[in-house]
């Protein structure tokens, strides 16, 4: 009789609940959008990416064929200021001479994503992929969803009935929203510029040409376009809590503007929380942390990983020195183990259930796959890694310790034994 591999229960944010995560056509599709490349990197961007990270990695535990599609922004926003019409300046994607600052930036993020340990993408378009935000375009212009200022084409959320699917923001956001089109000849205040004509005034933009003359995509359209490569419906979306109600709506509206009416265009979708300290929020503050500047202080990148990881990615712990210290500590303990542990290669799921038997490394096996299978319930999941190192006699020849590892991503074996703790 073939082991039952449990399947993955994922919190929803559209409806608060959680449910299992089936893959369509059997491969379940990903899809996120990274953060825009205007500055460089840091810690607050990297908490999501981790996030994801462990979803992609538990789905692939739980034996579930997984494509992740990581749309990269590479237009950033020029420093000029904003046309009186609301046409939004945007910076070139490369100038003349030397790498563009959204260049630098995607490439910084790619450095210290490995770095963390964090898997590459299967498929990792740019937002420039204006061929692909043309054609959704018309099929909205042609579906009646769309209507052009001399500004650029809107999508026209009149149409909707309903554009708050995650709940109303509060007059804050709502109003943040709002502002974010400045255009006052718009039909309703949500509406939202699809595609954005040439301004004469904005002598750095890059522009493409367009069936609504020479312009640029809008803020939302390039996300939807490229996630449709990977069909009407996507599995699971991956994102920030500050892209929930603005940036994700707008993806929501033109994405299901296209199919039947009551359709859903996302299984689930995957908020996670902002890396918070003990004064507030880390996910726009350009004053955060990067990476490089956590190492230069004497922190392993794997103890950020490891600290992420307890805590939960709907609830980050408060990010603090001491709280990183702590984190350090507990990975450079926990790689000298793994290394006198001498770990095998890590084994399947079906194969470390077949190999633990029925013993106590079965039951912190069990242990480890429900926490993950529970909404992602790494700080569980790392408790038990921790348990099978540190008691090397509930786990014998360490099948537990190197999938739990592996799955984690903390590649304890390659971690330097000498890193030492900041004081």
């Amino acid at each position: 009789m073939p082991l039952e591999i449990p399947r993955l229960r994922l919190h929803d944010t559209a409806d608060a609940t959680a449910a299992e995560v089936v893959p369509g056509d059997n491969e379940l599709k990903v899809f996120g959008c990274g953060p825009l490349p205007s500055t460089a990197p840091h810690i607050g961007h990297l908490a999501q990416f981790m996030g994801t990270d462990v979803l992609r990695r538990a789905l692939h535990w739980l034996g579930t064929p997984t494509r992740f599609l990581l749309a990269v922004p590479d237009l950033a926003v020029a420093p000029a200021p904003q046309a009186r019409t609301g046409a939004v300046p945007w910076a070139p994607a490369a100038p003349a001479e030397g790498p563009s600052q959204a260049e630098r930036s995607s490439a910084a993020l790619q450095a210290d994503l490995l770095a963390m340990g964090v898997l590459a993408p299967e498929l990792r378009p740019t937002s420039t992929a204006v061929a692909l935000v043309i054609e959704f375009v018309r099929s909205l212009e042609r579906a009646g969803f769309t209507y052009q200022l001399d500004t650029g084409v809107y999508f026209d959320t009149g149409r909707l009935p309903e554009f708050d699917v995650f709940g109303d923001p509060g007059p804050e956001l709502r109003a943040m929203r709002s502002q974010a089109e400045t255009d006052p000849r718009r039909r309703h205040p949500d509406d939202f510029a699809v595609w954005r004509r040439e301004d004469w005034r904005d002598l750095h933009a890059k522009r493409w040409s367009s069936p609504w003359g020479p312009g640029r995509p809008g803020w939302h359209i390039s996300c939807s376009a490229i996630a449709a490569t990977l069909g009407p419906h996507l599995g699971v979306h991956v994102g920030g809590e500050a892209q929930r109600h603005h940036h994700h709506l707008a993806e929501i509206a033109q994405s299901e503007a296209l199919l039947p009416s009551g359709s859903r265009w996302v299984g689930r979708w995957m908020h996670h929380a902002p890396l918070r300290t003990e004064s507030g929020t880390l996910s726009r503050d350009r004053s955060a942390p990067s990476l490089g500047e956590l190492r230069r202080s004497g922190f392993h990148p794997l103890a950020f990983r490891l600290l992420l990881l307890r805590g939960h990615y709907r609830a980050h712990p408060p990010f603090t020195t001491e709280a990183l210290s702590r984190a350090q500590g507990t990975l450079t303990r926990l790689a000298a183990l793994a290394r006198s542990a001498r770990l095998p290669d890590p084994p399947s799921w079906a194969e470390a259930r077949r190999r633990t038997g029925e013993g106590p490394a079965a039951r912190l096996l069990g242990r480890f796959t429900e926490a993950l299978a529970d909404d992602l319930d790494t700080a569980t999941a790392l408790s038990v890694l921790e348990e099978a190192l540190c008691e090397p006699d509930r786990d014998p020849g360490g099948l537990v310790a190197s999938a739990s590892d592996h799955v984690l991503g903390l590649r304890l074996t390659t971690v330097e034994t000498g890193v030492s703790v900041p004081g």
